[in-house]
């Protein structure tokens, strides 16, 4: 990624077209966890949750300003990969979506220029943005607030 911020290197978008296409298969499947542990959720309670949650977590404790579930380490490093860690790829993928490069990529592999952006939309990004929007947002005293009493 800074390879791309820096030179603007079709390179860098194509490497980082491969890596969105192959996330985009495998964090789909990786198990929700909690504090890095594999989840009793199942995947029909995960899509049948309603979002957006209006207060606390989705399923089971969390704490306030970090939600501890996560995909991307179901069994080690125990709670240290926190909800705010699950968007690493969607900066990224914001930057590089509509470059040839990217295009190039997709219609090599799927025969469509637009079926790569497609894919990483409906699996990877949704999922992410599924697992956001299963916390309440609660104010955190790391921006200023402050509760009075």
């Amino acid at each position: 990624m800074q390879q791309f911020k820096n030179t603007g290197d079709p390179r860098a978008v194509h490497k980082l077209a491969v890596l969105l296409d192959r996330v985009a298969d495998v964090y789909y499947g990786l198990p929700l966890s909690y504090m890095n542990e594999v989840s009793p959720v199942t995947r029909a309670e995960w899509e049948a949750l309603q979002r957006p949650v209006r207060d606390g977590a989705a399923f089971g404790p969390s704490s306030v300003n970090k939600p501890a579930w996560n995909r991307r380490s179901p069994v080690t490093s125990r709670g240290w990969i926190q909800q705010a860690n699950e968007c690493a790829f969607v900066e990224p993928f914001a930057r590089v979506r509509h470059h040839p490069a990217f295009k190039a990529v997709s219609q090599k592999k799927y025969g469509d220029p637009e079926a790569l952006d497609r894919k990483v939309m409906t699996r990877l990004m949704r999922e992410v943005a599924m697992l956001y929007e299963s916390f309440a947002i609660v104010p955190s005293t790391r921006t200023g607030s402050r509760r009075t009493s």
